[in-house]
Formats: structure tokens, sequence, C-alpha cells
């Protein structure tokens, strides 16, 4: 009866929390919707003022629609200035500005900049900023200088669809550890230029699109770089020259490389690499000096095979290969390779697999992904593929392998082939596991038929999924 008469008389119990509870609440919010909260009561007001984090994004700030989208930027902007002019604490931790507009003026990267000149200020140890214009913007958005010599931040992420670039006089950023910058590259902003004095960084992170004229070599020089991904694409639809990455990283365990005009890349030392995933894509044309188009450059084989020679000491690899990209002839020794992935697209360079198979004398766990796309309108020549077993079978099979899982099976002849062959030679295999995609037979045919194979480990269950 006393809850009942409790509920009945309105008592507002959220309210009676600590500042500390109610401030952990409402950092699960936007940050404008934080400020909204101060017109619920006087216990309310200005309580966001005393959040550590903040986060702002103009799609979250409602606008009336007899605004024009000027008004209504300027009236986020507004806010925003507003709120960390407000902000109760000394320090903040985190900092999140994301920004989309049909178009930024000069004063309106100024205000940004001045944002970030702020947020600074406040010792700042996060910083996620996004920006994304609808109109392509000619000049390039130069980052503020402030953000280069900030002592506190540790981590910078760094979105945008257009030229942003670091000042060509950066500071030093001391304690950052984590960088990822996905932006539009152009002469005015190689990527060196975001990570040039961060003698602690660990995690670093290379995205965007490549529109380079001038520029032929990057420099990824970290001491201290465990971790490093790249991810590019071309400006336009081809590409007639590429870049060198020429990378120095000794302490990097971990590489990720997804490109679609494939560079070359150099490192000077992979003695602490464990893990690495690269993706072969095939996407955009080969432009020579005569102006002919190709589907892949002549140079790819001789880019392609260093780059496995320099990463070739991994204990796990991932390799995702579309038609016309990897082929056998470039995978060397990976004598340290225990586990493997391999994502074939359509067409199945099964030698390829015949061939890392053979050259990584320990691995103990395969996993191969086959993802449908019908290219077989694209690369005719590659729709009836067919598996050759090597003509000695890969000691890895004889005396190692222990897990093998198939993935977008669709039980095809070549498909089935490959199992039965891994099934017999597998000396001492304990599982298969089978994940189904768009089967060509029903699921209890191939479960009848799998049944029906000769199994190299008695061991060895065959799970369906």
């Amino acid at each position: 009866m006393a809850c009942e008469s409790k509920r009945q008389s309105g008592v507002d119990r959220i309210s009676e929390l600590p500042d500390a509870v109610l401030c952990h609440i409402l950092s699960f919010l936007p940050t404008i919707y934080a400020m909204w909260t101060t017109v619920l009561s006087r216990r309310w007001n200005n309580l966001w003022t005393s959040l550590p984090n903040l986060g702002f994004d103009n799609k979250d700030f409602s606008t009336n629609h007899t605004m024009s989208s000027i008004q209504s930027f300027d009236r986020f902007m507004t806010a925003v200035e507003g709120a960390l002019s407000l902000h109760r604490l000394s320090d903040i931790r985190k900092f999140s500005l994301s920004i989309s507009v049909e178009h930024f003026s000069v004063e309106d990267l100024s205000r940004i900049n001045s944002l970030i000149c702020s947020s600074i200020r406040h010792k700042v140890v996060v910083m996620n900023l996004s920006f994304w214009a609808e109109d392509y913007m000619k000049d390039p958005f130069v980052l503020p200088q402030s953000l280069f010599m900030c002592p506190t931040l540790e981590d910078l992420t760094v979105f945008s669809d257009f030229n942003t670039c670091a000042p060509t006089t950066t500071g030093s950023l001391p304690s950052l550890k984590v960088l990822h910058v996905s932006v539009l590259w152009s002469d005015e902003n190689a990527p060196e230029s975001f990570f040039r004095n961060c003698p602690v960084l660990e995690d670093l992170t290379i995205a965007g699109r490549i529109c380079f004229h001038d520029i032929d070599y990057i420099n990824i020089t970290a001491l201290a770089l465990k971790r490093l991904r790249i991810s590019l694409r071309c400006f336009n639809e081809w590409y007639d020259s590429w870049y060198t990455f020429f990378i120095d990283a000794p302490s990097m365990e971990y590489f990720e490389l997804e490109e679609d005009a494939f560079s070359n890349y150099i490192f000077k030392s992979t003695k602490s690499l464990v893990k690495a995933k690269v993706h072969f894509l095939d996407e955009i044309q080969y432009q020579d000096e005569m102006g002919a188009f190709y589907d892949k450059d002549p140079g790819f084989a001789n880019r392609a095979t260093v780059l496995l020679a320099g990463i070739s000491n991994v204990e796990y690899l991932s390799l995702d290969n579309q038609p016309h990209c990897l082929e056998a002839c470039y995978v060397p020794a990976l004598e340290n390779l225990t586990k493997l992935k391999l994502v074939l697209h359509d067409c199945y360079h099964w030698e390829l697999l015949t061939e890392l198979l053979t050259r990584s004398p320990k691995l103990k766990y395969l996993v191969l992904e086959h993802i449908h796309t019908n290219v077989d309108n694209k690369y005719p020549e590659q729709s009836e593929s067919r598996w050759n077993p090597p003509d000695f079978v890969p000691i890895c099979l004889l005396s190692r392998l222990k897990t093998i899982k198939i993935r977008g099976f669709k039980g095809k002849r070549d498909e089935m082939e490959v199992a039965q062959y891994l099934l017999k030679k597998s000396d001492v295999l304990n599982e298969m596991a089978i994940y189904t995609g768009d089967l060509q037979c029903t699921k209890e045919e191939l479960i009848e038929e799998f049944g029906m194979f000769q199994r190299g480990s008695k061991a060895c269950k065959v799970l369906f999924s």
C-alpha cells in the first residue's frame, strides 16, 4: 500500500539519485539530448555540464522546417560552442564531432577548428572527428596546429570525404597511441604528416581515397607500432601508376591491407609480425602509357610477390582473393603458419589452395570461404573450375592439420572433390565443419554423400550447419 501511495503521489525517484548516477545515465544520450534535460526541473539544471564525454552530431539536432540548411547548421554550431564554454569540468575525456552538410564554407571550417581547439584546452584524451560534404571541396581543410601538439591526446579518429590535412609544421603528440585517418589523400596531405611525431603510437589505420599526382613514396616509420591497417581506393575508376609504402615498424604484430590499385610494400623488419590479412581487389582498370586499359597491370605479380615475402613469417594469414588477382606462383614458403583463412570468389583458384597447403608445413587450422557473386559473366573462362590434387600430399595434412571449416558451401563438383581430398589425406584431422550456402542438393543428400567419403583420421567428425 505504501508503494502504491508513493506512485500515486508522483514521486520523482530518478531525480533523487546522486549526481554521479544521473551523469552516468546522461552519458548514454547524445549530448544535445542531455542538454535538453535542463527543462525537466531545477534538479536537472545544467547537470549535463559535468559529463566527461561530449558528442555532437548535427543529424541529432532538431530544426524548424522553415530554417534553411545554413541557418540550421549555424544553430547547431552555436549550441556546440555554448556547450564547450559552459562545461564545468576542467577536463573532457572524450570529444566527438560529426557534421554532414551540403557544403562547408571557409567560415564553417574556421568554426570547426575553434571547437577542436576548445576541446584541446579541456585536456581531451579521445577525439573523434567526422566531416561529410555533398558538394566537392576543392580547397583542402587544414586541421589546427594545436591538435598536433596536444599532450593529453591518446586516441584520434578523423573521417572525411574530402581533402583534410595536417598542418605542414606539425608538433608532437607524446601520448597518442591510436590514430585512425580516413580522408581524400592528395599531394597536400601525405599520410605521414598525421603521425610524424608520435613516439608511442601503437595502432594506425590509413584509409580513404588516393588522388596523388606528385607523391610516389609514403614512409610509415613508427617504432612502437603494433597494429597497422591500410584500406585505400583510387579516386578515379582507373589508375596509371602505383605508390611505394616503406614500412619501418619493428614492433608490428598485426598487418591488414585492402587496396584496389595494389602498391609496392617494402618492410624493413617483420620479425614481430604474427597476424596478417590481405584483400586482393579487382575493381578498377590499369591504363598504360599509350592510354590502353587492362584488367590487371603487368607489375602486379612482382608487387604481390614482394608483399607476401615480406609477411611470410606470420602465424595467421587471411587471404581474400578475387578473380585475376593472386596466383599460386606468388606464394612464398610459410614456415611459421599455423592458421590460414582463404576467401575465394566464384572462380575458385584451387591451385592457390594447393600451393598454400604445400608451402605451410605447420598448418593446424584451415578456413575456406566461398563468396558466390556470379562472376562467370565477367570471366567466362573461369566458370568451369577444376580441382587438381597435388602430386605429393602436403606435409601439413599428414602430421599437423587438426581443423577445417568450409563456409558458403554449395555442393558444386569441385567443392565436393576438395572436401573429399582433404578428408582422405588429413591423417590427424579432428573436425571438418561445413557451413552450407545455397545448396545444389538437399542437406540430407549432402550428408549421405559425405558419409561415403574415406577419412584419413578415424577420430575426425564432420559437422554440418
